[in-house]
């Protein structure tokens, strides 16, 4: 139960970060169409499958969405993961398309790609646009380890993503990126450290306030217990015993309670049977072996009882006793 809490707590707030992730993405597709594809002419490659990537990115954000009720259900989160992976696994192959080799290759291969404008052409640097996209997937694969996924949907997304990236590069663009590759794999390794580290901490964390909240709610309940059955002590037989003298009033309720000890016809055992419960309920009461007394050392006295001086776990204390005692 707690696992399935935790798990619907990192669901929440990983919809706020793909929310994020879609406004960046959107923005800089935006930037790309009007500062490259307008301005310079490049072609709109890249911008059809920007968009194409904010489609299935927002279909997976609204499918989390509509599911959001039911997050503590393992179906639904099994569903959330797999709509998660997928859409990054689409996103890693338009990432690969945007590459210009892979470019250049599909424009050959289909002459109707010739309306989103001329094909790319060669850099005086071979490889550099390799590794531009390369660094735009583990910027993407990274974004989502750590803020949308958890770390075994991470680990699952980030092989798919990375083997689908390598082959469409390899096999449409015909490019020499094995240098890449180990270098983005090295990355998302890295990041996926970072991130089981990081749920462990949470994870921990969530389970011990957890923990601590109901040992708060817990006491909260044993103390109205103890407090109504400490009224019920107070009010048994109260209409058939006097007030109180003037100098009965004066004492604190310990002192009242310690007066229906001595009332005709209660037993004694069965009184202190019930304090004994009230104060191991209301945590007052404590073991006499923690307690060393100091018997001639007095502090004052009162109506019902003495006080002395003495020592609880090696802490001076002051210890109030019935004279009787």
């Amino acid at each position: 139960k707690l696992e399935a809490e935790f798990q619907s707590s990192l669901m929440s707030d990983a919809m706020i970060f793909a929310v994020i992730y879609i406004i960046v993405a959107a923005s800089y597709t935006v930037f790309y169409t009007v500062y490259y594809a307008l301005m310079d002419g490049w072609n709109f490659v890249p911008t059809v499958c920007g968009i194409l990537a904010l489609v299935f990115q927002s279909a997976a954000a609204v499918g989390v969405r509509l599911h959001r009720g039911r997050w503590r259900c393992a179906r639904v989160r099994c569903y959330v993961h797999v709509t998660q992976t997928l859409a990054l696994a689409a996103n890693s192959c338009l990432i690969a398309i945007a590459n210009p080799e892979v470019q250049r290759s599909l424009f050959h291969r289909m002459p109707w790609l010739d309306c989103l404008g001329n094909p790319p052409g060669r850099t005086k640097r071979p490889g550099e646009a390799n590794w531009q996209n390369s660094i735009m997937l583990q910027i993407t694969c990274s974004f989502y380890i750590i803020f949308v996924m958890n770390f075994r949907v991470g680990l699952v997304s980030s092989i798919l993503s990375i083997a689908a990236y390598g082959l469409l590069v390899v096999l449409l663009g015909d490019a020499e990126i094995r240098e890449q590759l180990f270098l983005l794999s090295l990355a998302i390794s890295l990041v996926l450290a970072a991130k089981r580290r990081l749920e462990r901490s949470q994870r921990d964390l969530f389970f011990e306030l957890r923990q601590k909240s109901d040992q708060v709610i817990h006491e909260r309940i044993l103390r109205c217990k103890a407090e109504f059955l400490n009224e019920q002590v107070q009010q048994t037989d109260q209409r058939d015993v006097p007030k109180p003298r003037s100098e009965s009033s004066k004492t604190a309720g310990s002192g009242l309670i310690f007066e229906e000890l001595y009332k005709d016809g209660v037993e004694v055992s069965v009184k202190l049977d019930q304090l004994s419960k009230l104060g191991k309920q209301e945590r007052w009461l404590v073991g006499v072996e923690d307690i060393r007394l100091q018997p001639d050392h007095r502090l004052g006295s009162g109506s019902y009882g003495i006080v002395i001086k003495g020592s609880f776990l090696g802490t001076p204390v002051a210890v109030k006793m019935t004279k009787g005692s």
